[in-house]
């Protein structure tokens, strides 16, 4: 197996010029195809030509981008390992307004170590494989790449080669795109913030829109409610533990003196949980005791500041652990899914 066929924090550099390149030639095939479009009464009028000239030019653009920032060593990536994949995705579940204001960065890469749980296509009607068939089965995203123009903020989600259904195939690339998601910024030029993340209402027409799509509900709802979370909880320090992880030297190309740069990768952890000594009041006779130590679930609140304390800030309140000291943990065992 190629390092860039991998699933490795050390492979992701080595994964995104792969599939920097991947895209450049998808970008290439596309402009191609506009160019030899032409109209033909018996296929497509005029308008249908210049239509489709259009989309083979749009989707081109795109593919420029997204293989600029794959390929920059200057993108800032994000390798999220499994505990601290999993808080964000049961923040994500209420998190009170959604927005990507809280971005770390302009454009930006978070790798999740263990994948998160199986998205449906955001259509509804399955992903057009290399095979020419439709695949219909909802696939685990894998990886998280974001942008930003003058007005618009792109998200597109991957599932990495070597954790896709076997033998499906949607890109000739170790990533395979399983929705794209663009925001666009409100006439103040400031990102929307959307304050009730119902799955089943779709995001504001005039604030969204996609290769595809004018609205966004469902999957790409989740994807956006769990980057927020994400931002959000990586930037804690009681919450996250970041810890940037220098590439090892390059080896020298026999044609120059000068090696490959490759970027370093910040690797985001979750961190133990405190705990929280409970005292145990005196308690009548037939009182019950506590014999167990147990886990208050973390959640979100509206934290005073500002003068007077009259504005507010979304703030996670990190989970912790609560009873008696050297008592036993009582744990129950979690179920991942996205909010619904």
């Amino acid at each position: 197996m190629s390092r860039r066929d991998a699933w490795t924090m050390a492979a992701l550099p080595k994964t995104l010029q792969a599939h920097a390149r991947a895209v450049t030639t998808l970008a290439e095939v596309n402009r191609a195809r506009a160019h030899a479009l032409a109209a033909d009464p018996a296929l497509m009028t005029p308008a249908q030509a210049q239509a489709a000239r259009e989309r083979a030019l749009l989707v081109a653009q795109h593919c420029d981008v997204e293989a600029a920032v794959s390929a920059d060593p200057a993108t800032p990536l994000y390798w999220v390992t499994e505990a601290m994949a999993q808080v964000a995705l049961d923040a994500s579940q209420d998190i009170p307004a959604i927005t990507v204001s809280g971005a770390p960065s302009p454009s930006g890469v978070i790798a999740v170590q263990k994948g998160l749980p199986a998205l449906d296509s955001p259509d509804g009607h399955g992903w057009l494989t290399m095979a020419s068939t439709w695949h219909t089965t909802p696939i685990a995203p894998d990886l998280f790449l974001w942008h930003t123009t003058d007005d618009e903020f792109h998200v597109i989600a991957y599932a990495h080669t070597s954790r896709m259904p076997s033998g499906v195939r949607f890109y000739d690339g170790p990533l395979h795109e399983l929705l794209t998601l663009i925001i666009r910024r409100s006439p103040d030029g400031s990102w929307p913030v959307l304050d009730a993340p119902d799955p089943e209402v779709p995001l504001p027409r005039e604030h969204v829109r996609g290769m595809e799509m004018t609205q966004a509900s469902g999957p790409r709802l989740a994807v956006l409610a769990w980057l927020a979370a994400a931002w959000h909880l990586m930037l804690m320090p009681t919450v996250a533990e970041a810890r940037r992880i220098e590439p090892a030297p390059a080896p020298r190309n026999s044609h120059s003196t000068t090696p490959a740069a490759e970027p370093a990768i910040t690797r985001v952890d979750l961190r133990p949980l405190r705990t929280v000594p409970t005292e145990i009041p005196a308690q009548p006779a037939e009182a019950p005791t506590r014999t167990h130590r147990w886990i208050v679930r973390g959640h979100w609140t509206h934290q005073p500041h500002g003068p007077g304390g009259r504005q507010r800030r979304l703030q996670w309140r990190e989970s912790y652990i609560k009873g008696p000291a050297g008592a036993p943990l009582s744990r129950s065992r979690p179920v991942n899914v996205w909010r619904r």
